[in-house]
């Protein structure tokens, strides 16, 4: 295996650790209902981008006001909008 190849896995192992956590599912789950509910006022697309905004002003809530930016965080919302632009994928 390449350095590249074994630093990718560091990372994904990293990843996958982090995105267990508590915060995060919390974070998944919730840009996933979002996106189900706003999608159908604007459309799939334009409900990805408004929760992915939506996401980012919350975190530099956090950084104002809170704990703190977290760019796992950032990526867990990610995540929930992915799962569920794959799931209405799926449905049609």
């Amino acid at each position: 295996m390449s350095a590249l190849t074994v630093r990718a896995e560091q990372v994904l192992l990293h990843l996958c650790s982090k995105m267990v956590e508590e915060d995060k599912a919390q974070h998944i789950i919730c840009a996933f209902m979002a996106m189900i509910a706003v999608q159908f006022v604007l459309g799939s697309y334009t409900a990805a981008i408004v929760i992915f905004v939506f996401g980012l002003i919350k975190e530099l809530w956090d950084l104002w006001k809170g704990t703190g930016f977290c760019w796992y965080d950032v990526t867990a919302n990610i995540l929930g909008i992915s799962f569920t632009l794959f799931w209405l994928a799926l449905s049609l």
